[in-house]
């Protein structure tokens, strides 16, 4: 009798050491977290209606520029469960895009380069994939959602032009922005971080829209592709 009284408090002592695991394995963690980095964009540009005196930018519709990006990011995370969570969190990424050489015949050679200010509102996924003592891998996915801002500037002779066009509608440009966020991520003692990220645009960005000499109506539309390398850091 004694055995199977010894033998039932031995179930039962395992049976809430194990409860006690998984409890702890579930409990959830919340904080906020800062990040920022840099990295290179690929812009994909179509032109449509470009007169024909004009070179260069029109010898092809269809274009690709790589830029330069500055990143920086705020907001909060939570954590379900030891490897999985969720954050949340406001982005900018500035994207500065040199476009190269416009020629035209009667004003000459104008350098022409872009930059724009994308603001999202971002949701992210992270799982846990590796894990060991002090340190973690983990793959990100998500969306954002938001507003992206900017211009194109013409560049001639040491002078900074507004517009790229004559008569131009609009000097700066605002379009709603929604894309997808990819990565991964490496944490140190689930406080720093550093993160390889990936932001592919679902929308075209109008960032042109102008009359030349009153006979052709341009407009240029721009896919901003964005590839950071960031640095985070997260507080309990």
């Amino acid at each position: 009798m004694k055995k199977i009284f010894l033998l039932m408090f031995l179930c039962i002592s395992v049976t809430f050491a194990e409860l006690s695991v998984v409890e702890t394995k579930t409990k959830g963690r919340d904080g906020f977290f800062v990040g920022g980095g840099i990295g290179v964009g690929a812009n994909a540009l179509k032109i449509y209606n470009l007169p024909p005196n004009l070179t260069n930018l029109s010898s092809d519709p269809n274009q690709s520029f790589a830029s330069f990006v500055f990143s920086a990011k705020v907001g909060g995370y939570h954590y379900f469960t030891d490897i999985l969570g969720l954050r949340y969190y406001y982005n900018l990424d500035i994207n500065t895009t040199p476009f190269g050489e416009l020629s035209d015949p009667k004003e000459g050679v104008f350098d022409i380069y872009g930059i724009s200010f994308a603001h999202t509102i971002n949701v992210d996924a992270f799982y846990t994939v590796f894990s060991k003592e002090k340190w973690s891998v983990d793959v990100i996915g998500g969306i954002g959602m938001g507003a992206i801002t900017g211009e194109v500037n013409a560049k001639q002779d040491g002078l900074i032009y507004p517009v790229l066009l004559h008569n131009p509608s609009s000097k700066q440009y605002v379009n709603f922005d929604f894309r997808f966020n990819l990565g991964a991520r490496v944490m140190f003692d689930r406080k720093y971080g550093i993160e390889l990220m990936a932001k592919l645009p679902v929308v075209e960005s109008n960032i042109l829209k102008g009359n030349v000499k009153d006979l052709y109506l341009v407009t240029a539309k721009q896919s901003p592709y964005y590839f950071n390398i960031n640095f985070v850091v997260e507080k309990f």
